[in-house]
């Protein structure tokens, strides 16, 4: 029996471990999603990783909380079921919003939640004695985790990857008989909390003196009042926080 020098023991000893790239997959939520209280797991996932689960799955999110879901698995595909319910309720996840899925292995998933402008939510900050004690069939626990390691996309029929190009190019395409104007969000307006109306648009449209305004979602979900404060008396520029 040959035996092994120490060049190659040392080799051995030292090899670094594989680094394993974790499953990512992207689920943009439709009407059907909300209605049928369920959310099934894509095909190609499922092949890959469906013998690993148990009869639950934990859902882990950025804010610190952990769900648990139960699967139903039926035909050879996996659905979250029980508790999925009272996730999308207490997240006020809606259609068109973008959860983005991460399998960190033995049944628990690292969840994002965007919006339907692609931007993260902010997650509710009720403390997990509060989340505890709410009536639900999912149990939350307490948990950490950030996304920080490589990730592997699935590519499936019923997986539909997040494109912001398509976003811009939808908001090109935009018209209306009433004045507008477009706004390309950036992070700056998130951390000072306001934004400013085209001077043009002020001229035009704005009344002087104006002080406060309301801000309507499209669908008509959600309205909120803000303030305008001057920027410049001179070009009549208008700053909305609040």
């Amino acid at each position: 029996m040959s035996r092994a020098t120490s060049k190659q023991r040392g080799a051995e000893q030292f090899s670094p471990p594989v680094n394993k790239r974790k499953t990512s997959f992207f689920k943009i939520i439709h009407g059907n999603i909300i209605a049928d209280q369920q959310l099934v797991l894509p095909t190609k996932f499922v092949t890959k990783h469906g013998n690993e689960f148990s009869d639950n799955v934990t859902l882990k999110v950025p804010n610190g909380s952990v769900w648990t879901i139960k699967l139903n698995k039926d035909d050879g595909k996996i659905c979250l079921c029980a508790g999925w319910k009272d996730f999308v309720e207490y997240h006020s996840i809606h259609a068109g919003h973008v959860l983005i899925f991460r399998y960190d292995g033995k049944s628990c998933f690292y969840v994002i939640i965007c919006d339907m402008t692609t931007v993260e939510i902010n997650y509710p900050s009720e403390t997990v004695n509060k989340l505890e004690k709410a009536t639900r069939a999912g149990k939350i626990l307490t948990s950490r985790q950030n996304l920080g390691s490589k990730t592997e996309l699935e590519d499936d029929d019923d997986v539909q990857i997040l494109n912001v190009r398509a976003n811009r190019d939808d908001a090109d395409t935009f018209k209306s008989r009433y004045p507008f104007f477009k706004i390309s969000m950036n992070a700056s307006y998130l951390s000072r909390k306001f934004m400013n109306i085209p001077v043009e648009f002020c001229k035009n449209y704005l009344p002087k003196g104006l002080e406060s305004l309301t801000l309507e979602v499209s669908n008509g979900r959600k309205k909120c009042r803000v303030r305008c404060l001057p920027v410049c008396s001179q070009n009549r520029g208008l700053r909305m926080r609040g």
